[in-house]
């Protein structure tokens, strides 16, 4: 009996301890799933949060572009709408004037009439195929991107006006509408979605769900005509629906939802972007938006899962099991401070790389302002018939050690630049012989000085129009002619070759062998070179003057190119250098082989108009002497505002040309700029901008360029190259 009753007693304990053990197994394993769900939870906001701010900043971006090619193609086409036509004969003049008008265009500008017959620059003339965009029931302002008449292989987008009252011609031809036409190459740039690895397929669509234009990376929606249709049908997650997706966007505010498609899953975007009514999709596979935090957190719960099972045969291990989940919340605890601690290091990373970018640029300004008066006062020294022998040769001094100290500031702020990383190529096309005639013409005259020989030799030119960086090749090549001239003594030679090794694709290798007969380099330190500051022997130190940057910055700028560079020296024999560099093929280059020692005729502003406008009194007064030597008409501003003012209150074309500093008082030259464009004047578009800045840094010339200047001449100012550049635009004016 008493047997009995402990075994009994026995089973009892053992059922009451699997019991212990299932309850406080149910309780490790919910308090597990919670803590999971809560951290999936909060990433998966975190996600959605940051892809909205993606497709709202794309939906800006292209907003942005429509709104200002319609700034642009109202501009454009006020001359045009303001003239008397006689007759269509004079449209492609008027439409050609209407387009070199617009600054650093690359648009297309076009008249139809009410026959639905277009007029080209070019003085093509056909029917507009899309009819349906010019009926009356189609709105006055459209822009759409398809393609076109004279060209069916690309898509175009193109801003099409409706003429409140149509023009109508001498001979009875109705103008009935205006439309801008953009190349994909244009537009493109902005309509793009960066980031996720390349792994996003980014759409813009009509509301109804109509592709407008479309980028696939993943190819799994390549073929998608209708994208809403498909994500209608698809599995949405977390509870999320459809509508929910389309209703954010009569909040105008970007939307962030996951879905299951074809057993893959992904998350999809939209933001509308407004003018025009057109929304911005974007889709992304999940995989792409997995971070480490959460791969740890499916890693530590597969981890409690094991350990969860192994409870329910061992008590102590459920209880292991129970710390491991308050281990794992105060790991994803720590991981969040250490994201957040990381966040606030990138930020104070980025914030000093600017602060660097923003010191640089003041102490570039702050050097060339003063240097550029140095300069300027010695020329005009200079220019005195009364001076002595002896002060025209410390003029002379004086000139050349602004010279190289002009030099030296270029140099050490250059590398300063590359070394912090800010520095980015911008690419744009160009004439590869034109890169090479300017190095040459440049060496030339430095190798007559030292009476040195100087060959080029151009081998296989198949692809000279190219898109690149043509500001870094120019650096690049005349540092290495630079040097090899400097460090060849007289009556020695320098080479240079220029070749086309190959092409494939839309890529073309170009070789550039620059060669010398000079002092050379010992075996042992040619693997010294590249280091700043670096030289070889300090004996030359006198004699060729420099800082020991120059082949530092070309070989950083060469790597920043996707290029190569090899050298092979011996002492005493002379140099080879060989730089292997590749660049895109330019397949609608408008660009035109100039010869750079062409020699303009003396006085070539006169009675040109010149609206001078510089705040330092200094640069101001050696700027003017230049331009009346040139017996040019000069009008002087002190500040953007007041230059804003002169023109306004200018006849019209009463100015040829204005000369604009930047960084002023008052309105600065970018604001003041970005002003006189805008202005309802025909001249107000077409009026050459040429900056005069001390600010020369690669920025500098991109800020200039989109606030709508022709030509950006840097500190300290050469009085042939402020003349020469004049005189380009007074030709147009003749």
């Amino acid at each position: 009996m008493k047997g009995a009753k402990a075994r009994k007693h026995s089973r009892a304990s053992i059922t009451v301890g699997i019991l212990i053990i299932a309850i406080l197994f149910a309780s490790c394993a919910s308090i597990a799933l919670s803590l999971f769900k809560s951290v999936s939870d909060e990433m998966y906001a975190e996600r959605r949060k940051s892809l909205n701010e993606v497709s709202e900043q794309v939906a800006k971006t292209v907003n942005t572009t429509c709104n200002y090619s319609w700034s642009v193609a109202d501009a454009a086409f006020s001359h045009i709408l303001s003239t008397d036509i006689e007759s269509k004969e004079s449209l492609p003049a008027l439409i050609s004037e209407a387009e070199s008008g617009v600054y650093n265009h690359k648009y297309y500008l076009m008249l139809l009439d009410s026959r639905t017959n277009y007029y080209l620059s070019n003085g093509n003339v056909g029917l507009f195929k899309n009819i349906e965009l010019l009926k009356k029931s189609a709105d006055d302002r459209q822009v759409v991107i398809t393609s076109v008449t004279f060209d069916s292989n690309k898509e175009y987008m193109i801003f099409l006006r409706r003429l409140d009252t149509p023009l109508i011609l001498n001979d009875g031809t109705e103008i009935t509408h205006t439309a801008m036409i953009l190349p994909p190459e244009v537009y493109t740039s902005a309509f793009s979605c960066s980031g996720f690895d390349g792994y996003a397929d980014f759409f813009i669509i009509r509301t109804d769900g109509r592709s407008i234009y479309r980028r696939n990376s993943t190819g799994d929606f390549k073929t998608a005509a209708n994208i809403l249709r498909i994500l209608e049908n698809v599995t949405f997650l977390h509870g999320e629906t459809f509508e929910q997706l389309k209703d954010s966007l009569y909040f105008t505010t970007g939307e962030s939802l996951e879905f299951e498609y074809e057993n893959k899953n992904y998350y999809v975007s939209m933001a509308p972007i407004g003018t025009p009514d057109w929304i911005v999709l974007l889709i992304v596979p999940t995989e792409q938006m997995q971070s480490g935090a959460e791969n740890l957190l499916s890693a530590a719960m597969q981890r409690i899962i094991l350990m969860a099972v192994i409870g329910v045969l061992v008590a102590a291990i459920i209880i292991f099991c129970f710390v491991s989940a308050v281990n794992m919340r105060i790991r994803a605890a720590q991981q969040k401070q250490l994201n957040a601690a990381l966040k606030k290091a990138a930020d104070e990373a980025n914030s000093a790389n600017l602060a660097k970018s923003e010191f640089l640029s003041h102490m570039s300004h702050d050097l060339r302002t003063p240097l550029n008066g140095i300069l300027g006062m010695i020329e005009r020294a200079e220019e005195s018939p009364d001076l002595t022998d002896e002060l025209r040769n410390c003029l002379s001094d004086i000139h050349s050690a602004s010279n190289h100290l002009n030099a030296l500031i270029n140099d050490v702020l250059d590398m300063s630049r590359l070394e912090s990383g800010q520095v980015k190529p911008a690419e744009k096309t160009f004439d590869l012989r034109t890169v090479t005639d300017v190095c040459c013409s440049i060496i030339k005259s430095y190798a007559k000085q030292k009476n040195i020989s100087f060959t080029y030799k151009c081998v296989d030119l198949q692809h000279p129009y190219l898109i690149g960086c043509d500001l870094y090749l120019r650096k690049v090549l005349i540092n290495i002619l630079g040097n090899a001239v400097k460090f060849t003594n007289e009556g020695g030679s320098v080479s240079f070759e220029t070749e086309e090794i190959s092409s494939e694709g839309e890529t073309a290798v170009f070789r550039f062998v620059i060669e010398d007969t000079g002092i050379g380099i010992s075996e042992e330190c040619v693997e010294h070179i590249f280091e700043p500051f670096w030289q070889e022997n300090r004996q030359y130190r006198t004699d060729n003057d420099g800082t020991g940057l120059g082949m530092s910055i070309a070989k950083k700028l060469i790597d920043k190119m996707g290029g190569t560079i090899e050298i092979i020296s011996k002492v005493n024999k002379g140099s080879r250098f060989t730089v292997i560099l590749p660049f895109s093929i330019s397949r609608n280059a408008f660009a035109v082989h100039t010869d750079p020692e062409k020699q303009l005729p003396p006085a070539s502003l006169k009675g040109m108009k010149i609206l001078l406008c510089e705040d330092n009194l200094l640069n101001r007064d050696i700027a003017e002497h230049v331009l009346k030597k040139a017996e040019a008409v000069v009008t002087v501003a002190c500040n953007g505002e007041e230059a804003l003012k002169i023109f306004e209150s200018s006849e019209i074309g009463g100015i040829d040309a204005i000369l604009m500093d930047v960084m002023m008082p008052v309105m600065d030259g970018l604001e003041a700029t970005e002003k006189i464009r805008s202005l309802s004047r025909p001249d107000a578009v077409r009026v050459p901008i040429i900056a005069m800045t001390a600010n020369a840094f690669e920025e500098d010339v991109q800020k200039t360029s989109a606030a709508g200047m022709n030509e950006h001449l840097s500190k300290p100012i050469n009085g042939k190259l402020l003349v020469s550049t004049l005189a380009k635009y007074r030709k147009e004016y003749e």
